[in-house]
């Protein structure tokens, strides 16, 4: 797997963080924080903290967002196939 690989994963969760529509307010801040923190990661920006960030973000989304918590998994691996 290589960086084309993962940029397209991170691409595909982003879109997928900004359709969802959570019902709880923490959940929102978190698809947020999220979102900017793929986005950071897109532009080229630091990486080293958004695997915690996804791994943190997986476990919160597998009740209310099972494909959100799939999509985050992938990227997971991926980043840790990068070696980030």
């Amino acid at each position: 797997m290589g960086e084309d690989s993962l940029q397209r994963q991170l691409r595909e969760l982003h879109g997928e963080l900004g359709r969802a529509r959570p019902s709880e307010p923490a959940t929102r801040e978190l698809l947020r924080e999220l979102a900017a923190d793929i986005d950071r990661a897109l532009a080229g920006g630091e990486r080293r903290g958004l695997a915690a960030a996804l791994r943190s973000a997986a476990l919160h989304f597998e009740a209310e967002h099972p494909d959100l918590a799939v999509l985050t998994t992938r990227v997971i691996d991926a980043l840790v196939k990068l070696g980030i």
